[in-house]
């Protein structure tokens, strides 16, 4: 999450830019209203990390004509003819994580403290407030007139500040009951008009929308740079709704009250002021004076379809980075795997929250091994290659090492099993292109396939053990339109032990080169009462190197950490 908002960050700045750049080359053809909506898609580039990620996939087109399938390797039950090894790792990109770590907690409490600010300037610019009872002007006509419905409260406060009005769900007008005295009727209608279309056109709530940017996005120069042209976009935009029909006297008597009004100032950061900065105010009474632009409407076409295609632009930049996305995290050395040269991580997802030992490893990738059985299970049942209730798969009489392969399976004991053969079979019933297409839809490791029969036992297949982790969320979470019964099931011939509230689901891999067991995988995750913790745990070496140490360092751990017993396996 917090590497997509870093990234938001830096893409803001682009479409600001690019906005400001479409506002001047287009300032005559462009209304106030499309001038104002342009700054939505500013907005909305701030807020795209808070989108989840699978409302964004895109679904790729799958071959018709041919049947899914899936790939295995094996866990603790190696097969001894397994290819070389000639690219053992690859790495990933590397990001500073003590940098990131340092830059969270700076952006966090620089956003308690700033809420803590605009909470107490609310609190005290909104006090003293009591319902106005006379004031000589019909609201149920202009209303009508403007046809607006919503209940409206007209309140005043003493003291030398603009009309303004706040909130959207019971909004009000709040006025100065000494000045407003002093106006004619013609005036308090114009600022009672001018007040009520921000409330019809929700300008509470975008100021609201805005106040939360500015919390989030307080280290961002670019947000505290548009909030103004924003906020004199929606006074011009009011201003030529409220324009609309008015007579040129009526213009004039309209800018003549802005005026009036001029030397007064409002920083209320919630609401919508009638009048600004001086030099802003000349903008507006020029505006007035000219009348509305008419605009052109293949420019307006093109204008925001500049910004739709960049934010189309941005959002597979943002969600590319799902895989290395580390919230706040603890780092730990690799001492703690017991001797192994290994990684092990774990995310809280009740608390957001990695503990990683060896960062550098945790980011590199590696072969899968039978890890990617489960990956190969979700194929398999998604294309209906197999079902939930015919999965069975005739063992053709070939004579493994194993003595457990050598008999018919189901999804159910090939996974126990770790068989080979089972999700070989699947593989070859499907295409290297369908195959491909899930890689991609799933952000699987590096995605690369070499070989249809081989390419996830130590060759060109790899993952990283961080982006195991975030590929089991994926599926638990079904962020990734798995159908949920698919899910459930594949969950079901992960677990391995229940325990009161406590379930553990987890597959082994190993990796067994020239009769060497080279190394030795453990993912999975925990569902504790209403906490899920994921794991995944990689160790390597020379020799007696395999899933079921991994599983033992696994759960050792989980108990240092006190998230299960350890259990005797």
């Amino acid at each position: 999450m917090f590497i997509r908002f870093m990234i938001c960050h830096v893409f803001s700045g682009f479409i600001y830019c690019v906005v400001l750049l479409l506002r001047k080359l287009f300032q005559n053809r462009l209304s106030a209203k499309t001038k104002y909506h342009l700054w939505f898609f500013f907005l909305l580039s701030l807020l795209i990390f808070l989108i989840p990620s699978s409302c964004l996939s895109l679904f790729p087109t799958f071959d018709d004509s041919s049947l899914m399938s899936s790939q295995s390797s094996v866990s603790y039950f190696f097969s001894a003819t397994i290819h070389p090894l000639y690219d053992f790792t690859e790495n990933v990109v590397r990001l500073d994580f003590s940098l990131i770590s340092l830059v969270f907690k700076i952006w966090v409490i620089g956003m308690i403290i700033l809420g803590i600010l605009y909470i107490y300037s609310f609190y005290h610019s909104f006090q003293n407030e009591v319902k106005y009872q006379s004031f000589f002007v019909d609201i149920k006509t202009i209303k009508k007139e403007l046809h607006v419905k919503q209940d409206i409260k007209i309140m005043q406060k003493e003291g030398h500040f603009s009309p303004y009005t706040y909130g959207f769900i019971k909004p009000k007008i709040v006025l100065p009951s000494l000045l407003f005295h002093q106006l004619s009727l013609s005036e308090k209608t114009i600022i009672l008009k001018h007040e009520i279309i921000h409330i019809q056109h929700h300008d509470g709530l975008m100021n609201i929308i805005m106040v939360i940017i500015q919390i989030i996005y307080w280290m961002n120069p670019f947000v505290w740079l548009a909030i103004p042209y924003i906020k004199e976009d929606q006074e011009l935009y009011c201003d030529s709704e409220l324009m609309i029909g008015m007579s040129h006297h009526q213009r004039y008597e309209y800018g003549q009250t802005l005026l009036h009004f001029s030397f007064l100032s409002s920083h209320h950061t919630l609401s919508n002021t009638l009048s600004s900065k001086k030099k802003f105010v000349k903008k507006r009474i020029h505006y007035i004076v000219k009348g509305q632009i008419h605009h052109n409407h293949w420019i307006k076409l093109f204008v925001m379809g500049s910004l739709i295609s960049l934010i189309m632009i941005q959002c597979p930049i943002v969600f590319a980075f799902d895989s290395q996305d580390i919230e706040p995290f603890d780092n730990h050395s690799q001492e703690a795997l017991y001797g192994y040269e290994g990684t092990f991580v774990l995310y809280d997802q009740q608390n957001e929250h990695y503990t990683i030992y060896n960062q550098e490893l945790a980011q590199t990738r590696f072969s899968p091994n039978s890890t990617y059985k489960i990956m190969s299970a979700i194929i398999a049942l998604e294309n209906q290659t197999i079902t939930i209730d015919h999965n069975e798969m005739a063992w053709d009489h070939t004579q493994y090492p194993i003595a457990q392969w050598n008999q018919n399976q189901t999804l159910q004991t090939a996974m126990t099993y770790s068989t080979n053969w089972y999700f070989q079979n699947l593989d070859h019933l499907t295409s290297k292109k369908t195959i491909q297409n899930y890689l991609e839809r799933f952000h699987y490791g590096n995605m690369k396939i070499n070989s249809i029969q081989d390419y996830w036992l130590e060759s060109s297949l790899k993952i990283s053990p961080l982006e195991q982790v975030q590929f089991l969320r994926n599926l638990n979470q079904e962020q990734s339109h798995i159908q949920k019964e698919n899910v459930q099931y594949i969950k079901s011939t992960l677990l391995l032990q229940q325990q009161g509230q406590t379930s553990l689901y987890g597959k082994t891999g190993s990796g067994k080169i020239n009769g060497h067991e080279v190394n030795g995988w453990f993912i999975g995750f925990i569902e504790k009462n209403t906490h899920t913790y994921y794991f995944a745990t990689y160790i390597k070496g020379e020799d007696d190197v395999n899933g079921m140490k991994a599983a033992e360092i696994t759960l050792s751990l989980l108990d240092e950490l006190g998230i299960i017993k350890k259990i005797k396996t």
